[in-house]
């Protein structure tokens, strides 16, 4: 059985910057030639931080070229609101 890690959780946004850049390098360690990845990221600080945008200089960082981003704009914050 394999065990999945954690979320990833930081208090400051270089930590998790560095934690995304090493997932990131990962991925593209294993991906196959022409294949894609989506990645996803949550709000942070009420849209404060923009993980978004970091994502993708995480994602070039590590030679990674990013073909789209979808930004879901919800009204309400919580799952249970669903």
């Amino acid at each position: 059985m394999r065990r999945t890690a954690p979320i990833t959780v930081t208090p400051k946004i270089e930590e998790w910057f560095l934690a995304m850049t090493n997932v990131l390098h990962e991925l593209r360690r294993v991906l196959k030639p022409g294949g894609h990845i989506a990645f996803e990221v949550g709000e942070v600080r009420n849209g404060k931080v923009e993980l978004e945008k970091a994502v993708l200089l995480c994602g070039t960082a590590v030679g990674l070229e990013p073909l789209a981003m979808l930004i879901n704009a919800q009204q309400f914050i919580k799952t249970s609101h669903c």
